[in-house]
């Protein structure tokens, strides 16, 4: 069953955690915007601005990776001010 996430989103990209959550993140205009699902599709987490002022009409890619310990990650890259950037969340929510 398609899910609506945003009517405005523009380079979506979606990462399937190990726990079965759904972390969904795209691009509104310059900034990155994300939402959590539960298996079921229920929002975990409503629409939050994860990163501010990216370059525009370029794309974001996002994947979950090994921290250490018992501890997952989520990956975010993107583009601002022509310099890749590549920040990490250990809650896919907060990234530095």
């Amino acid at each position: 069953m398609p899910i609506t996430v945003s009517a405005s989103a523009t380079q979506p990209a979606i990462c399937e955690s190990r726990k079965g959550l759904s972390y969904f993140y795209w691009v509104d205009g310059t900034d990155v915007m994300g939402q959590i699902q539960s298996r079921q599709g229920d929002v975990l987490k409503a629409t939050f601005t994860v990163v501010s002022s990216i370059d525009t009409g370029t794309g974001i890619a996002v994947d979950e990776s090994y921290a250490q310990g018992r501890v997952w990650r989520m990956g975010l890259l993107f583009s601002r001010g022509g310099d890749l950037l590549y920040f990490t969340s250990t809650d896919g929510i907060n990234f530095s």
